[in-house]
C-alpha cells in the first residue's frame, strides 16, 4: 500500500479524527446489516412459498398482495428483532 494511502487511513492522534477502517468496521453497521437480513430474507422466503403454493393450487393472487404480505412480515420481524439485535 502506498505511504500516502496509509497516512490517509490512520488516525491523526490528538485531533480525534476517525480512520476509514473505523468507519468500515463500525459494529452498528454490522448490526443493521444483520437486522436487514433477519427481516428481508425470511419475508422473501415465505412469500416465495406462498406464491409456489398458489401456483400449485391454480390460484391467482395479485402481486400487490404479495408485496403487502412481505412488507407485513418484514415489519413484524423488524419490530421483534430490532430490540434484540441492536441493544448495546
Amino acid at each position: 500500500m502506498p505511504i500516502a494511502m496509509q497516512t490517509a487511513m490512520t488516525t491523526t492522534g490528538s485531533t480525534g479524527a476517525r480512520s476509514v477502517t473505523d468507519e468500515i468496521t463500525n459494529p452498528l453497521v454490522y448490526r443493521l446489516a444483520g437486522l436487514a437480513f433477519a427481516t428481508v430474507l425470511p419475508a422473501a422466503f415465505w412469500i416465495a412459498v406462498a406464491a409456489s403454493l398458489a401456483d400449485f393450487a391454480n390460484i391467482s393472487i395479485a402481486a400487490s398482495a404479495y408485496v403487502a404480505a412481505g412488507a407485513a412480515i418484514a415489519a413484524f420481524l423488524g419490530s421483534v428483532c430490532a430490540p434484540i439485535m441492536l441493544k448495546s
